[in-house]
């Protein structure tokens, strides 16, 4: 019987046998390239989710580190001469006092330079100038040589105060003639 069972097996196969796709076929060589580049991908993007880790717990200390947040025995910081520590936040004891006086000087003619005050004191002064009138472009320069422009010269805000040395002065020219300078000086004492 069990002659007549094989038998009726190798007919069926023989009939109908198996015939291979070649189209579907993956030899070992493609699975194993097709397994080496999913690792090669698992790994590179778990190398790259440490570093991003890694990073962000570094920047973080190297931050506090740079801008003095940082748990540290000693805190950088702004100091006097003095080695007393300074807020940068207000000014202490940088306004001068002694006597002052105000002025106008008008720039009466374009592209010229004028002395602000006309004459420097002899002592050292702090100067506070604003605009009053400025048509023009105003420039401001230590020095009076040139004509006043880009390359002569500062552009002037509305408002400046300079710490001047004695005999020395500031000089103040606009494009347009006409334009006002206002100015208090107030000499150290």
């Amino acid at each position: 019987m069990k002659k007549t069972v094989d038998s009726i097996i190798i007919q069926k196969v023989l009939q109908n046998p198996i015939k291979p796709d070649f189209n579907n076929l993956e030899s070992d060589t493609d699975k194993l390239v097709k397994d080496s580049k999913k690792r090669f991908f698992l790994k590179t993007v778990g190398a790259v989710g440490i570093g991003a880790l890694v990073y962000s717990l570094f920047s973080k200390k190297a931050q506090a580190l740079v801008f003095g947040s940082a748990p540290a025995t000693s805190v950088v910081g702004l100091k006097d001469s003095s080695n007393t520590r300074i807020s940068p936040a207000k000014e202490e004891d940088t306004f001068p006092t002694g006597s002052s006086s105000d002025g106008t000087i008008a720039l009466a003619s374009a592209d010229t330079w004028y002395a602000v005050p006309s004459s420097a004191p002899t002592t050292d002064y702090t100067i506070i100038v604003s605009l009053e009138n400025a048509d023009g472009t105003v420039r401001w320069s230590f020095n009076n040589g040139g004509t006043p422009s880009a390359t002569n010269g500062n552009l002037a805000p509305n408002h400046i105060a300079l710490n001047i040395g004695a005999d020395k002065s500031v000089y103040f020219g606009s494009s347009t003639a006409g334009d006002d300078v206002n100015f208090t000086v107030i000499e150290k004492e």
